[in-house]
């Protein structure tokens, strides 16, 4: 029941945040850090696609390492995913460690080494060249 309760929590969070109607980041992560943590059955790429929302929307470190922690409970779960690979590389990148990124871009490119996507964002690590959005 508890689980249950988590899980419509984190989906209408989830759509909220996605529709850029949550404004605070703190509820949003707390109730989907707790609901990862006690939902087993939550699959990858839900938890890919939150922290890649995520990576695109926050802007404060602290804020991006629960992302990065979402997104290794999601590499956890399916480590031969390059989109999954991606999103942690490039959550590694934002927070300011290039090296590490760089590491986790050549297995997302090494799964899938056309992607056209991940191809670009390895590209501009390598550059020094920023992979998220950029505010005008």
């Amino acid at each position: 029941m508890r689980a249950n309760l988590y899980s419509r929590a984190a989906y209408y969070y989830v759509n909220a945040f996605n529709q850029n109607l949550i404004s605070k980041s703190k509820p949003f992560i707390s109730v989907l850090t707790y609901y990862f943590k006690i939902d087993s059955n939550v699959p990858a790429d839900f938890i890919n696609n939150v922290a890649w929302s995520a990576f695109e929307k926050f802007k404060n470190k602290e804020d991006l390492k629960a992302a990065l922690g979402w997104s290794k409970l999601a590499l956890d779960k399916d480590s031969t995913s390059a989109g999954v690979n991606d999103t942690y590389a490039n959550l590694w990148y934002r927070i300011g460690d290039k090296n590490e990124a760089l590491k986790w871009s050549e297995k997302a490119l090494a799964i899938d080494p056309f992607n056209p996507e991940i191809i670009s964002s390895n590209k501009k690590m390598k550059q020094g060249i920023p992979t998220w959005p950029i505010d005008k």
